[in-house]
């Protein structure tokens, strides 16, 4: 499928106003998007996307960039915030959302998928922004979008919930008065999305995701704006004093000048690229795991019983501690270590889908470590 293709599926779904998701299938998704499995990683160490791009949130709130930037000198010797790729890889395994604004920027092949999709639905406003959530995580509360946004899957699994609109005022939707009217209601539709899903979600619809516990999520949200009758008027108008040659903005003292003078100030800057270890592990390496992917025990984590009653054992990793259930940390203290073991088999009495939410879950706390015949492509 053509990034044409892929646009004009899209625009069905958008003109359709339907929430039912549209499966496109993955070999389709990678002719338009060659590297829709590893898109994060790409963008996020390609020094492409500016760090004010670049955003985390934690099931607490969102993460001061402070957590995730460092300071550095560009090519002028002016101090810039830059992305650090091997910070942000430790907060995603720690459980935070990783969200990319404006990705298209950094890749030509959403570029152009952004400038098709704005012909196909004749609009001129069209962003893009990247979500990666760890396994069973959400990156949001539940919320909803001033635009109508389509939702490409990636890479892993996410579970949408959607309800209908509410009664609240517009002007006061904050996901604390909607997590407070929807208290106890049930969502009105729930679609799990796997790779190659294309979803609808208009404007002003309550919405979470949550990635599966069996894998992470990669997913890209379009947020199309199609014009109010308010923007037809503005245009109209606009349209009209240019033809009786009236400049607008100075006579209404409008922003818009002020914009273009911030926006042609961010396009002349030298953006650093992100600073990264080579050694750290790629974002794709956090996403999923596959039944045949080798993991191994590394001989130095450490099991450490607590003291809460709960028979929870605490496992000492490489990223920190982590609890599990003393069935679980029984099963780890009987696998040999620095041997790697297929995913399969890494919990001898679990079934697919718990063995594969564990050893995501797992690797993601450091206890684990993936082995070279993991999915790159």
């Amino acid at each position: 499928m053509s990034v044409t293709r892929l646009a004009a599926e899209i625009a069905r779904a958008v003109t359709a106003v339907s929430t039912i998701p549209v499966d496109i299938g993955e070999s389709a998704l990678r002719t338009a998007i060659p590297t829709h499995r590893n898109l994060l990683d790409e963008v996020i160490r390609s020094g492409a996307t500016d760090a004010v791009d670049v955003r985390l949130n934690a099931t607490s709130g969102p993460v001061h960039p402070r957590a995730y930037t460092t300071a550095a000198r560009d090519a002028t010797g002016h101090v810039r915030e830059q992305v650090s790729t091997a910070k942000v890889v430790d907060l995603f395994a720690a459980g935070a959302t990783v969200i990319i604004d404006n990705v298209a920027r950094a890749q030509p092949a959403l570029a152009e998928l952004t400038r098709t999709l704005g012909r196909e639905l004749a609009v001129t406003s069209v962003d893009m922004a990247l979500f990666a959530t760890p396994n069973g995580h959400s990156g949001l509360p539940v919320h909803v979008d001033d635009v109508d946004v389509v939702v490409i899957q990636l890479a892993g699994a996410k579970r949408w919930d959607l309800w209908d609109g509410t009664s609240a005022d517009d002007g006061a939707l904050t996901a604390r008065t909607l997590e407070t009217e929807l208290a106890g209601i049930d969502p009105t539709r729930s679609h799990v999305l796997g790779v190659g899903a294309v979803m609808f979600v208009p404007a002003g619809t309550p919405h979470r995701a949550l990635a599966v516990p069996q894998a992470g999520s990669v997913h890209l949200s379009i947020m199309v704006n199609r014009p109010s009758v308010r923007d037809l008027l503005v245009s109209i108008i606009e349209s009209a004093a240019r033809d009786a040659g009236v400049d607008l903005d100075a006579r209404t003292r409008t922003p818009s000048r002020v914009v273009e003078t911030v926006l042609a100030h961010l396009n002349d800057s030298v953006v650093p690229a992100a600073a990264h270890h080579p050694d750290a592990p790629t974002f794709a390496s956090l996403i999923t795991v596959d039944d045949d992917d080798a993991v191994v025990l590394p001989s130095s984590t450490r099991f450490h019983a607590t003291a809460d009653g709960a028979g929870r054992v605490r496992l000492i990793g490489r990223r920190g501690t982590t609890a599990v259930s003393a069935a679980l940390a029984a099963d780890l203290d009987a696998l040999p270590t620095d041997t790697s073991i297929d995913v399969a088999t890494l919990l001898p009495h679990s079934g697919r889908d718990r063995n594969r939410a564990a050893a995501l879950t797992l690797i993601r706390a450091g206890i684990l470590e993936r082995r070279s015949n993991e999915r790159t492509s």
